[in-house]
């Protein structure tokens, strides 16, 4: 199977950090109605574009890989399946973790518990990553009201131009992940409907029932309104898609239960997945997290560090190191600083009952914002005192900023009030070029100087009342 240069492209919701990079494949699937006594089977892979690796040519960049999809049938090999595909860039920058590349492998096949096995190879041939998933081949019934599986989907749409994602006049882009969230906020499902008593004579309906439940605490988050639909034979298909703004990080299950209007005739399915939104992981900010979406999250572990990322990270790291780690740090040999990163996070991860790649990620966000908001000139931002208290402890529960006052260089007041039961810090404009350094803290350990304000004026302060914080 071969398919042309372009391959379809989603952009997915991971972003730098604790993105989703170290899974190069992920795997789903769906069983529907066939012929005689076959079902249609539809295997969805996805291959994340952050992990082929790119040539550079004189064009820009380009990566050949192979995608072979392997079923075996009690240990015997039964179908063998493979995707050649070809991606272009025209520089690195193109390359952002979380984009990935969908396609559908689909068979017809007996019932059965089959081992499905993908293995994505470059363009040598060398394996990059394996990836497992039992296949359970269900045949539909014809004597009952049935729902197919479901599909879970980037987007549905209508369409006459026949691919390979296309089925019943629809485009279905699958998403094998099944996550969902800040860059795809819009929900989408696919399913089919089986075994309506229909009669051309006695025109009919059906109602379709929709509901988002939490795996959490078994409530309902969200009722979708219900769905009043005519027959047209005894066959129907049910896709739709809708905002997913107000779900919250964790896992979910969509529930459809249909009901034959002719009869009251009732049939159900479910399909879980997962919304993943950074900003849930804010400093200050609180995530209950189910254990299946850590499970979850779990099999998107980081990719192993290299050791220049590793003593990058380390270097990043030792506001939030203490003197004695950063002192063994510097005697650890490259290897030695990786397998101290493992380490260390697994730590912190078991002291706050949290996956580590969850606390390394909070981590390397709170260093991505200091650089955002607090670089000055050629200094990132969270080498200056204000990204270094930010990486430390986070964003401050509240600043208090003076600016412009007459008697002193601009300044800002930060509290953090569940600190040692509420401590300040204090920056200041001493150069007058933007460069706010810290002057005073009533933080244990850090600079205290209660004259602040007079050496920033120079001179005593003729109402310091007015200016103090």
């Amino acid at each position: 199977m071969r398919l042309p240069k372009f391959l379809a492209l989603i952009f997915f919701i991971a972003q730098a950090g604790v993105s989703f990079a170290g899974l190069a494949i992920d795997l789903d699937y769906a069983c529907f109605a066939g012929r005689d006594s076959l079902a249609y089977v539809e295997v969805y892979a996805s291959v994340q574009r952050s992990q082929i690796v790119h040539t550079e040519v004189d064009s820009g960049f380009i990566s050949r890989f192979r995608l072979a999809l392997d079923i075996d049938l009690d240990g015997r090999p039964l179908v063998t399946d493979t995707l050649h595909g070809v991606d272009a860039v025209a520089n690195e920058e193109e390359l952002k973790a979380g984009q990935f590349f969908p396609h559908v492998f689909a068979f017809y096949m007996r019932p059965g518990r089959y081992d499905v096995r993908a293995t994505l190879m470059d363009e040598t041939g060398k394996p990059v990553e394996r990836k497992g998933l039992v296949l359970d081949v269900r045949l539909i019934p014809k004597d009952r009201l049935t729902i197919s599986d479901i599909e879970l989907a980037c987007t549905v749409q209508r369409t006459d131009e026949v691919s390979r994602f296309w089925k019943n006049g629809l485009h279905v882009l699958p998403n094998p992940i099944r996550f969902f969230g800040t860059q795809l906020p819009l929900f989408y499902y696919y399913c089919e409907l089986y075994n309506l008593r229909f009669s051309e004579d006695f025109p009919d309906s059906f109602s379709v029932h929709r509901q988002i439940r939490s795996t959490e605490s078994g409530a309902i988050v969200r009722e979708l309104p219900s769905r009043i639909r005519e027959k047209v034979g005894s066959s129907a298909v049910e896709a739709d898609g809708f905002p997913i703004t107000t779900l919250r990080t964790g896992t979910y299950v969509l529930e459809i239960r249909v009901t034959d209007l002719y009869d009251n005739s009732v049939a159900r399915q479910s399909k879980k997945f997962w919304i993943y939104r950074p900003g849930d992981f804010e400093p200050g900010r609180e995530v209950a997290m189910d254990t299946h979406f850590v499970d979850r999250l779990t099999e998107f572990a980081l990719p192993a560090m290299e050791m220049d990322e590793a003593a990058t990270a380390l270097e990043q790291m030792r506001y939030i190191l203490t003197p004695e780690e950063n002192a063994q740090v510097r005697r650890l040999t490259p290897e030695g600083k990786v397998r101290f990163l493992k380490e260390y996070w697994m730590r912190v991860g078991r002291e706050r009952g949290l996956d580590p790649e969850i606390v390394r990620w909070e981590h390397s966000q709170r260093v991505e914002e200091a650089n955002r908001r607090f670089s000055y000139l050629k200094k990132p931002g969270w080498k200056t005192d204000r990204g270094r208290v930010f990486v430390q402890l986070g964003a401050p529960d509240l600043i208090d900023r003076h600016v412009a006052a007459q008697e002193v260089p601009d300044y800002e007041v930060w509290y953090y009030d569940k600190i040692e039961g509420g401590v300040q810090y204090i920056f200041a404009d001493r150069s007058g070029f933007g460069n706010l350094e810290l002057v005073h803290s009533t933080k244990r350990g850090e600079i205290s100087d209660t004259n602040w304000l007079e050496k920033l004026a120079g001179r005593p302060i003729s109402n310091p009342t007015q200016l103090s914080p």
